[in-house]
């Protein structure tokens, strides 16, 4: 094996990441045939020679560890794969080369859909001591792309703290703020998510390389959380050389396309949109369960905009369960949000979506979806657990007594707090858990008991029929709708079901119906 080969041409392509190194110059001399092929390939890859840069990874054989590391880099944004698995890698993180080699392979990692290995990876390499700020802050700010497609959005913004103060190069410090506006779109960060993306316009004057492509890439993501597509699309389209994203690798022109499939489907240009798709159609995806779900989220977005809501919704459910399986949460939570947001028609069907985001999803992707359908005008149907543990000390408090049924000046009494502050605190948790009303509460607060079945044997078919309807949230016109009968008829049987339970609001109805202690 050739070290100082593999030093040299590792700290090269550590220049070219950091922008202190031209990658159209080409690599420099003495890094043997295996630095040699690994830092060419690395220049081809900027270079959006995709074909060139695997060709020329593949020329040595046996690879060096850090040939082996860049290629499974490039093979992955190139061809959506990358040779061998990632559960038995053991690298030396002590040398450059070793910790640029532990970048590449959680780089390829997550690529590829292997989002816990590239997680494990950086974080051991990271704990165990990286010595040199720049190879430091590249690997977390890895870590943390792999975070927020995880949907640990609040650990992620603690590691870009810390790769904050690493990032010493222009470019290092950019792709610290691209993710920053990453997590401030799916914060509801609007301001901060248009600074970075007016920013990356200035920067990118004239779009180069890989490095641009990339950067506009997270913007884009960023921009499209917070409810901008069509600025998504124009962002990526014009940090990745065009239409075609010629600029973006391959196998990440997967999210682009998804990218500018929902902002032509948001503008209602379904004809645009059909026709992206059939381009993303043409990608060998090969058995990357983490892109297929991506094209699968595409294909639910452009069914969903031609009005073909069972088809839509199938496409993404599929999108939805592959995502989990690659833990690539941020992906399947955003196709099921895509379908949710067409499917009020379809009550049956928004439970089932929004349950389904429930089972995906992470505590931050869960409040991301409730605040965009707010911020939509709608107001989401209660998740299961959906968020008790967001709440400060004093509204838990009143969220357990409005579950139990007690209107606000019995809370009030309990709490010694005036009425008036009570309703302000129920406003508040109604804001934070993304429920309607107060039987929203109810079910947050006892997601998973069931309905006494004793009780409800008490009532008559019909207002059963309703009980049932009240426990799932539902409003009188709402209930109205799915019988089939008028809204003050709803109200009669509402008041029944009230006077046969012995409650004085409906959240007290349907917390005895659960078996809470009122």
């Amino acid at each position: 094996m050739n070290e100082g080969g593999d030093a040299r041409a590792a700290a090269w392509v550590m220049g070219v990441m950091d922008g202190t190194v031209d990658p159209l110059e080409g690599p420099p001399d003495g890094c043997g045939d295996a630095g040699r092929a690994a830092a060419e390939s690395y220049r081809l890859l900027f270079a959006a020679d995709f074909d060139a840069a695997v060709a020329m990874v593949r020329t040595v054989e046996p690879p060096t560890p850090y040939l082996m590391a860049v290629r499974r880099q490039v093979e992955a944004l190139c061809l959506a794969s990358a040779p061998g698995g990632f559960a038995d890698v053991d690298l030396d993180a002590s040398t450059l080369a070793g910790a640029m080699a532990v970048f590449h392979t959680c780089e390829a990692a997550h690529v590829v859909g292997a989002i816990p290995d590239a997680i494990r990876l950086s974080g051991d390499c990271l704990a165990a001591g990286v010595t040199e700020p720049g190879p430091r802050a590249w690997l977390r700010l890895a870590l943390v792309r792999a975070l927020i497609f995880q949907g640990q959005v609040d650990r992620a913004e603690d590691e870009l703290t810390l790769a904050l103060a690493d990032a010493r190069s222009p470019l290092a410090r950019q792709a610290v703020r691209c993710l920053q506006a990453m997590v401030s779109g799916l914060r509801g960060d609007v301001a901060a998510v248009v600074r970075v993306a007016e920013s990356m316009r200035s920067r990118i004057v004239e779009p180069r390389s890989y490095a641009d492509s990339g950067l506009a890439l997270i913007g884009a993501f960023g921009l499209a959380s917070c409810g901008f597509p069509a600025a998504a699309a124009e962002l990526l389209r014009y940090g990745s050389g065009g239409p075609g994203l010629p600029l973006l690798p391959p196998a990440l022109r997967a999210y682009g396309y998804d990218l500018l499939i929902e902002a032509a489907a948001e503008s209602g240009n379904l004809e645009l949109a059909e026709w992206i798709l059939v381009e993303f159609d043409r990608m060998d995806l090969g058995v990357n369960l983490q892109m297929i779900a991506v094209r699968d989220a595409a294909r639910a977005r452009v069914r969903l905009s031609a009005g073909e809501m069972a088809d839509g919704v199938a496409a993404a459910e599929a999108a939805a369960l592959r995502a989990a399986a690659a833990r690539s949460e941020l992906i399947g939570t955003r196709a099921l949000l895509a379908a949710v947001r067409v499917s009020s028609s379809s009550p049956a069907a928004e439970r089932r979506l929004l349950s389904l985001i429930d089972g995906v999803g992470t505590t931050e992707l869960r409040a991301w979806v409730r605040r965009t359908l707010a911020d939509s005008g709608r107001r989401p149907r209660p998740l299961t657990g959906a968020g008790l543990d967001q709440l400060t000390p004093t509204q838990k408090v009143v969220a357990r007594l409005a579950s139990r049924g007690l209107r606000n000046h019995e809370i009030a009494e309990l709490m010694v707090l005036s009425p008036r502050t009570v309703e302000s605190h129920v406003t508040s948790v109604l804001d934070v858990l993304g429920v309607p009303n107060r039987v929203g509460i109810v079910r947050s607060a006892h997601p998973r008991d069931g309905v006494d079945v004793e009780l409800l044997d008490t009532l008559t078919p019909r207002q059963r029929e309703v009980a049932l309807l009240l426990v799932e949230g539902r409003t009188n016109a709402e209930i109205a709708a799915e019988l089939g009968v008028v809204t003050k008829t709803v109200e009669k049987h509402v008041s029944m079901v009230l006077r046969a339970l012995g409650a004085a609001s409906r959240s007290a109805a349907v917390a005895r119906l659960l078996g809470v202690e009122g």
